[in-house]
């Protein structure tokens, strides 16, 4: 099914491999690409992302450069889900959370000019038994997931204008609804490097100030939040 969204065509599909597949053969700006299922959805560094049906799973197609793109993504989502009764936060880089845990995520690919900004929401599926731990649904919530799009399709519109320049509110919003900073954290895939985040830089990277006392900037790695700092 084919339908407009403010400036956006969305095309809607029962069942795809991936958004992000169907987005990168499409290339056309302004398009929204929304599965029902993905069977192989992915997340960063291509994990696996469980996209059964209920939840909500798109890709939007933008020829935005604005280099705090994932960060601008997850306020979108936050303040979409807060004008719908619901109060979630973000966890850098780019997880969405619920309740301590992981409600959804985005993932940001450019390509010939392109951005393929993926994002998937835990809205009305069930989560698995072995991601239970960690992973939260919201269909307690009885959202209905062309509502929760059109809203943040419209927020990120509003974030994304005359980008770069708005870094600055893009920055401001973030911080309002970050879950990480004044938090001890373990950051890392392999070796993990702890201390406290401090900060986040105009560029949208982590400033932690690791044990020893040095200030480090992190680009990219998975957030472990330890404990609230006092």
């Amino acid at each position: 099914m084919i339908h407009r969204v403010y400036r956006y065509t969305v095309v809607e599909f029962e069942s795809l491999t991936s958004t992000q597949d169907m987005a990168k053969n499409i290339r056309r700006v302004d398009t929204v690409i929304v599965a029902k299922e993905q069977k192989n959805g992915r997340g960063r560094h291509g994990r696996t992302w469980e996209s059964p049906y209920g939840g909500l799973w798109f890709t939007v197609i933008l020829n935005n450069t604005c280099v705090l793109m994932t960060l601008a993504a997850g306020v979108a989502v936050v303040k979409a889900l807060e004008r719908m009764g619901v109060r979630a936060g973000i966890k850098w880089p780019n997880d969405i959370i619920y309740g301590g845990k992981k409600l959804g995520g985005i993932i940001a690919e450019s390509s010939g000019g392109l951005v393929y900004l993926g994002i998937g929401i835990n809205l009305n599926n069930e989560i698995p038994d072995g991601l239970r731990d960690i992973a939260v649904s919201i269909k307690d919530e009885n959202i209905e997931p062309g509502e929760l799009l059109a809203h943040i399709l419209n927020e990120l519109d509003s974030l994304l204008t005359n980008c770069p320049n708005t870094k600055i509110k893009i920055l401001k919003q973030w911080k309002k609804y970050q879950v990480v900073l004044g938090r001890n954290v373990c950051i890392g895939d392999n070796e993990l490097i702890c201390g406290v985040a401090r900060d986040i830089d105009t560029d949208g990277a982590l400033i932690v100030k690791v044990e020893g006392g040095d200030l480090k900037k992190f680009y990219a790695g998975d957030v472990h939040i330890i404990q609230m700092v006092d």
